[in-house]
């Protein structure tokens, strides 16, 4: 197997993971969804910048994503849940919130890497927030 096969790999999980679209990640690396397309197939491999932009994209290291190093934990949501806990907020009002904040930096992850970082984290907490009153 060849680090472009075992990248590729790695990047279709980390999509698959986040239950994100090929086309969203490729739009916040900058490049175009084909040439994402290729890179997820292992058709090509990225350069080391593009490589960063993905690893950044889907939320772990260009370490990971080499094979270097394991899977960065996904575990924003149960540190979320403890510090609300510890602040003494009921486990059940804590779990909604931890969600809502794991459904908004997915959201915050897809949107395309232009503009202001924190204009882009209020539009995906807006949105999080939306989609879970609609519940």
């Amino acid at each position: 197997m060849s680090v472009g096969s075992g990248l590729s790999n790695r990047i279709r999980e980390r999509i698959e993971k986040l239950q994100l679209s090929q086309a969203a990640i490729a739009h916040s690396c900058g490049c175009s969804p084909a040439r994402f397309g290729n890179y997820v197939t292992g058709i090509r491999n990225p350069d080391l910048k593009t490589l960063a932009r993905i690893a950044v994209a889907l939320r772990t290291t260009t370490d990971h994503l080499l094979g270097l190093s394991p899977a960065v934990p996904d575990a924003t949501k149960a540190v979320i849940l403890r510090v609300l806990e510890l602040e003494g907020m009921e486990h059940y009002q804590a779990q909604n919130i931890a969600q809502i904040a794991e459904e908004a930096l997915q959201l915050f992850a897809a949107l395309p890497n232009d503009g202001d970082a924190e204009m882009r984290a209020g539009i995906a907490a807006q949105a999080a927030w939306q989609v879970r009153q609609r519940l």
